[in-house]
């Protein structure tokens, strides 16, 4: 999971390198189509996770503490890292 991470880090980083020689509606609708194939990324990854597993109990609180909560943390820092460049690309800023 960690090196799918890094992987896809990676190439958000040149994708958002390319991004910014575009104009700025434009960029805002490509980081939010990346925003969108990544957050799907992690939601299959952890759908995938899931079908893996014999359905068993829990025996101990905390035990398994989940890929669904792993990815839902995922899907949380890929929403804050595109807050944060959403609002350095502002359409209504001047050039």
């Amino acid at each position: 999971m960690i090196q799918f991470c890094r992987i896809h880090t990676t190439a958000l980083s040149i994708y958002i390198d390319t991004v910014n020689s575009l104009q700025r509606p434009i960029q805002l609708e490509i980081l939010s189509i990346i925003r969108e194939t990544l957050i799907n990324s992690a939601n299959e990854m952890k759908h995938e996770a899931h079908g893996t597993q014999q359905p068993r109990h829990i025996n101990k609180i905390g035990e398994g503490a989940s890929t669904a909560q792993r990815s839902d943390s995922l899907v949380s820092s890929i929403n804050q890292h595109f807050l944060r460049n959403k609002a350095e690309i502002s359409p209504y800023s001047d050039d």
